[in-house]
């Protein structure tokens, strides 16, 4: 097997020297492919501990391999939260039979890939899994970043002007990540791994029949500019490796744009090479091999490929708050999907990440973002605006094309069966104000379990039933560490989530319930990064499963994992990840839905407010979930939520409610303890009819009305009336 893979590198990679390639041992089919680097196989990165970026690597701990027994257990309990009664005990024997009989053998399987991995069991699988997939990457695979506002006035509304100075941040973390001079993210008690960092920069997606394979480059000098479906060269290091001077930058993209705007009619904007990245990726792959015959496309991908990382200059203006996320999720002809990275700036300054994820994962983007903004708005690059009217523009070094009438086929067929995609998606962005993290903390709620518990009500709202969710948990405090699974909807939230519901439930019932699942969702995501989930162990059992059906005639796959149940609950259709908050270099993030009846939940924790992004497809059954979210949120309906839960937001806003109780006894009479909800609801609509903001004498009686009246409806609804009277009096 291994002669014959040998031989399919050396046919498929001509370019490639005859290096033989590392003998992965034949229990790791799944092994880290090595990664090309220019016309040549790259090593690993040396992990030199002397360097600041490695200083702590030697020191993180092996991903660990559970016992099967433990994995199982917690994947029974996970289940129970998610099937009847009835299916459980039907799918529970099957469990048990793969515990007692082919579950050792293939875990033992497993574990002979642990002892033999270099750094990480689980990094070969990972990664194949990935480079495995055949469908297109944007939307399916790539999550974007939306970056926040520029202090300076002028680089926030620039587009060249934005642009340069977040290029000229890149170019500098850029040296410094080659110099290994990086900072170790995490402290030096708590270290995280540091290697995605290589693979960041320079990193490039290969198309190829059944398996891509990446490309990274480290020596690169240049970035590639789109701008109007065009791609250039830009050097932003000189010949020593350093960073270019950045009015050097800023001249480039001007002399880049300048030229794209003269090529409006030309073949190169009217058949967008960089559409064919949206293809599936076995036909873009195909594509791929026909489009390299010629000598200028090669080329022309050969830079593409080499390149740091993408820029792309949009010729669209942002008005609603949703298009940044639009043109950041979706894209268009002047995108490079397969590269890692791509700095997307809109013709009015907004600016965002769109990230290939094979590579590296958000928390790595994160921190890259994290770095370079605050370099890019620490100076001024420049206090005029750049005109495209000067005539001293350097000419600019534009990638040319040729292309057959059999590509410009395949070029309008990707254009058409992606506009289609994108029309089936939609996209909701909720920037919610009213609280964040430290009003929830107040709460003694986890803030990332209450959000979670939210999802699950929207989602039960819409549906009539709780779905398989996942959140992402990042494991980068392991060697070579990516991510594993937060099984948020635990047996705790969905008695929460059904208590909540319940009309019948006291409020001290309904605290109770959800507190406890707050509890129960720090224990699994405790674990989850501790590197002791359900989800990477069973899917390397899988996979090492389907290694042996393959290799061994008389194997069969286990019922185990051919049941509907292990599918569904690895179906995913609740996707959720949450990638922090409380920096305002990112301003909200979002990704597509991986099920198609199902929902995308991108979202943020800051201390004042709460960005969420969601996504579904077309007609699917929860994009109804997008708009409960809606009313939740820009209805100022989440304290229907909040004040169940809140006896201490309660207490420091009972002044207000104080107030109303003053004013409604002023114009109405002293109201009756025993009203019902309806009434009681009634009354107070049929008050804020009949009174204006002007029956208040001060500025400061009508900001008190205006909060009362917030803080009292949600109050009147969601506690029994009784109880509510007794509480606001």
């Amino acid at each position: 097997t291994l002669d014959k893979y040998k031989t399919q590198q050396s046919e498929m990679l001509p370019l490639l020297s005859r290096t033989p390639l590392r003998s992965f041992p034949t229990s790791s089919w799944w092994a880290p492919r090595r990664c090309l680097h220019g016309s040549r196989v790259s090593v690993a990165p040396v992990e030199d501990p002397s360097r600041p970026m490695w200083q702590y690597q030697k020191s993180l701990p092996r991903f660990p391999l559970p016992a099967l027994d433990d994995t199982l257990d917690k994947y029974k309990t996970a289940l129970k939260a998610l099937l009847p009664e009835a299916e459980f005990n039907r799918y529970e024997e099957k469990v048990e039979t793969f515990r007692k009989n082919q579950g050792p053998v293939i875990h033992a399987e497993l574990a002979h890939v642990e002892e033999r991995a270099t750094n990480n069991w689980m990094e070969g699988y990972w990664q194949s899994m990935y480079e495995k997939l055949r469908c297109a990457l944007p939307i399916n695979v790539s999550p974007y970043l939306v970056l926040g506002p520029d202090p300076n006035p002028l680089q926030n509304k620039d587009q060249i002007l934005k642009a340069a100075s977040h290029i000229a941040a890149a170019a500098r973390f850029t040296v410094k990540q080659r110099a290994q001079e990086l900072t170790p993210d995490g402290t030096p008690e708590t270290p995280m791994c540091m290697f995605q960092f290589t693979r960041m920069l320079g990193t490039t997606r290969i198309p190829e029949p059944s398996r891509d394979r990446l490309r990274v480059v480290d020596d690169s000098r240049h970035i590639i500019v789109a701008s109007m479906n065009n791609f250039y060269k830009l050097n932003v290091l000189d010949e020593a490796g350093s960073p270019v001077p950045v009015q050097e930058i800023i001249d480039g993209l001007c002399a880049i744009k300048k030229h794209s705007q003269t090529l409006l009619s030309s073949q190169s904007h009217l058949f967008p090479v960089g559409i064919l990245t949206t293809l599936d990726r076995n036909v873009w792959a195909g594509v791929r091999s026909e489009l390299v015959q010629d000598q200028l496309n090669a080329a022309s991908l050969d830079s593409i490929e080499e390149g740091i990382m993408v820029v792309c200059l949009e010729d669209n203006v942002t008005k609603d708050p949703s298009d940044i996320h639009k043109i950041s999720l979706f894209g268009n002809g002047n995108r490079f999907f397969d590269k890692c990275l791509q700095l997307i700036v809109t013709e009015n300054g907004e600016a965002a990440y769109n990230l290939e994820h094979t590579p590296i994962d958000g928390q790595t983007l994160f921190r890259f973002i994290y770095d370079t903004y605050n370099d890019a708005t620490s100076s001024v690059v420049s206090d005029v605006e750049p005109s495209l009217t000067a005539t001293n523009f350097r000419a600019p070094d534009h990638l040319a094309f040729n292309l057959s009438p059999s590509i410009q086929q395949s070029i309008s067929n990707a254009g058409l069966a992606y506009n289609q995609f994108v029309s089936a998606v939609d996209i909701s962005v909720l920037e919610f104000n009213d609280f964040g993290k430290s009003d929830i903390k107040t709460f003694k709620v986890s803030p990332d379990a209450f959000v979670q518990f939210c999802a699950q009500v929207a989602q039960y709202r819409t549906t009539g039933n709780l779905v398989s969710t996942y959140e992402s948990s990042s494991t980068k405090h392991f060697s070579h560490g990516r991510t594993e699974t937060i099984r948020s909807l635990t047996a705790e939230m969905r008695d929460a989530v059904l208590t909540f519901e319940n009309p019948s439930a006291s409020v001290q019932e309904k605290i109770d319930a959800i507190r406890a699942a707050s509890n129960q969702h720090g224990a699994v995501a405790k674990a989850s990064k501790m590197g002791e989930g359900i989800d990477r162990h069973l899917q390397g059992l899988n996979w090492t499963a389907q290694q042996m059906l393959e290799r061994e005639g008389d194997f069969e796959m286990p019922d185990f994992f051919l049941d509907q149940n292990y599918s569904e609950f690895m179906s995913n259709k609740l996707s959720t990840s949450n990638v922090g908050g409380g920096f305002a270099g990112v301003r909200s993030f979002g990704f597509g839905a991986v099920h198609a009846e199902g929902v995308g939940l991108g979202y943020m924790i800051n201390n004042d407010n709460l960005p969420l992004t969601l996504t579904s497809y077309t007609g699917g059954t929860q994009f109804s979930l997008l708009k409960i979210l809606l009313l939740l949120c820009r209805r100022r309906l989440m304290p229907f939520v909040l004040l169940p839960i809140s006896t201490a937001l309660l207490q420091r806003r009972r002044k207000w409610v104080r107030v109303l109780i003053g004013i409604f006894k002023g114009l109405t009479g002293p109201p009756n303890k025993c009203l019902s909800e309806k009434e009681t609801l009634r009354c107070l609509t049929s008050f804020w009819i009949r009174t204006t903001l002007s029956s208040c004498q001060t500025s400061s009686q009508r900001r008190m009305l205006v909060e009362a009246l917030r803080v009292f409806a949600p109050l009147a609804s969601v506690l029994s009336t009784r109880k509510a009277w007794v509480w606001v009096t």
